[in-house]
């Protein structure tokens, strides 16, 4: 799944309006592209910065 250039800026402006900023961004993205395809599951080793970008799916980011 990838993003449109759209849903791409869409994606790194929510974060810098939260006043996130770095590594977060690849985080934001990997959560966008997770949502655009309904992922069940999303795995990662820092759930913490990903239910940050995406509080509404902290029931779907596990760690593996």
């Amino acid at each position: 799944m990838s993003l449109t250039a759209e849903e791409y800026v869409a994606a790194v402006d929510g974060l810098a309006g939260l006043g996130h900023s770095g590594g977060m961004i690849y985080d934001a993205l990997i959560v966008a592209c997770a949502r655009k395809a309904k992922a069940s599951r999303i795995y990662t080793l820092n759930p913490r910065h990903f239910r940050l970008v995406a509080p509404d799916l902290a029931a779907r980011i596990v760690e593996p």
